[in-house]
């Protein structure tokens, strides 16, 4: 690995030549000629010449950085002084020098990157295989005797996709993905805790993050939640349900919640939806089919707080009545749809929809809560919605 700057100088021999040249090329001229006998021609001043060029850095992986300092030998400095005529020229030259210069060393930079950039990654490589297996180690060494390894197998449900392998068991959810770093082993009464490595929003967000899946193996049927921090703050997604054998249903996206400051019609007036706690009251739609759209008083069953990465992009809903709607595109509406599905000119609560835009979502969060009553559903903004909670309930 390179760790010091380079100064390429061009070859003295260069400078030499062009020292003979200009020679030649100032004993040839008669710089006192002109039209008119006896009148002097002005003589224009030659360019200032150029003694050296600025320096140059390259390359953006630590130790691998290139510095080039570019500059003319004594002699050719010397020869443009006794031979502006020819400086032109020689500038010319010179120029055509140092930038084939800085093309070899750029190429000589990228060939020192890519050689330490593989460097990097198999170190990377390493550490985690070393990490992995002391995990694995403990695992096994606190694992009692009445443990059992749960066969292969693949699992589905709403939001969960489960495939059971000898070794592992990877996990795709809505808003995570990863794979745990032991197999699943369960205790004598099912439960597991397994110690995982998990990407948040697969593909594109954060990757590599320590994690554990916790859950419960009853027969054809598992739950399973995960659990991580970030920035000294704990997480929990799920519980999710699965059932062995079942084609597994990832419809949506992730995140797929509201804006922190979406009001959501409680009892005691509109509240954000960032502020609202388990137990609180809201307003949700009656199950009564005689009674359809009536309110119904109920408390906050859960919350939830999902962060979302640079990029993100939410839509923006207008109703011709004036209410809108800031959600992400995977969130669903009272009836199931998906927010990200509708377009002008549909009608929402049989209001027409003037506007339906994707925006960048400049909050670090978004929200959902998941309402008490059958339907899960609840006003935000004066729109009813549904809650993407409502698919990680576990029912008996």
């Amino acid at each position: 690995m390179l760790r010091q700057s380079h100064a390429l100088r061009l070859l003295p021999c260069m400078g030499a030549i062009l020292l003979l040249c200009a020679l030649a090329a100032c004993g040839s001229g008669s710089p006192g000629n002109s039209d008119t006998p006896g009148t002097p021609t002005a003589v224009k001043p030659a360019p200032e010449p150029i003694t050296s060029y600025p320096a140059v850095q390259t390359g953006s992986v630590p130790g691998a950085e290139l510095t080039i300092v570019p500059t003319l030998h004594p002699a050719t400095v010397q020869a443009l002084a006794v031979a502006p005529a020819t400086n032109a020229a020689i500038r010319e030259a010179t120029e055509i020098s140092v930038f084939a210069t800085y093309d070899a060393v750029a190429r000589v930079e990228q060939t020192i990157t890519s050689i330490v950039v593989r460097q990097q990654e198999a170190t990377r490589q390493v550490v985690e295989t070393q990490a992995a297996q002391t995990t694995k180690t403990a695992f096994a060494s606190q694992a009692g005797s009445d443990a059992t390894v749960v066969p292969p197998g693949d699992w589905g449900g709403v939001g969960i996709e489960v495939h059971v392998l000898s070794d592992t068991m990877q996990v795709e959810l809505r808003c995570d993905g990863g794979t745990s770093l032991v197999p699943l082993t369960m205790d004598s009464s099912g439960a597991f805790n397994l110690p995982s490595i998990i990407t948040l929003c697969p593909a594109s967000c954060l990757s590599n993050i320590p994690a554990h899946y916790q859950g419960q193996v009853n027969g054809s049927r598992l739950t399973l939640s995960v659990l991580w921090e970030d920035e000294g703050q704990s997480y929990t997604n799920g519980p999710f349900s699965a059932t062995l054998g079942q084609t597994p249903d990832m419809r949506g996206s992730c995140p797929k919640c509201l804006s922190g400051n979406t009001l959501i019609d409680t009892p005691n007036g509109a509240v954000p939806v960032k502020e609202l706690r388990e137990g609180m009251l809201v307003w949700t739609e009656s199950s009564d089919r005689d009674n359809s759209g009536a309110r119904q008083r109920v408390t906050v069953l859960k919350t939830s707080r999902t962060k979302v990465q640079a990029g993100h992009e939410m839509v923006h809903l207008v109703l011709a009545d004036g209410r809108e709607l800031l959600a992400s595109p995977g969130h669903p509406m009272a009836d199931g749809q998906l927010l990200g599905t509708f377009s002008i000119g549909n009608f929402i609560d049989g209001v027409r929809i003037v506007s339906a835009q994707l925006v960048p979502y400049e909050e670090d969060f978004t929200y959902d809560i998941l309402p008490s009553g059958a339907t899960g559903t609840y006003w935000a903004n004066g729109i009813l919605i549904g809650s993407t909670l409502m698919e990680s309930v576990t029912t008996p």
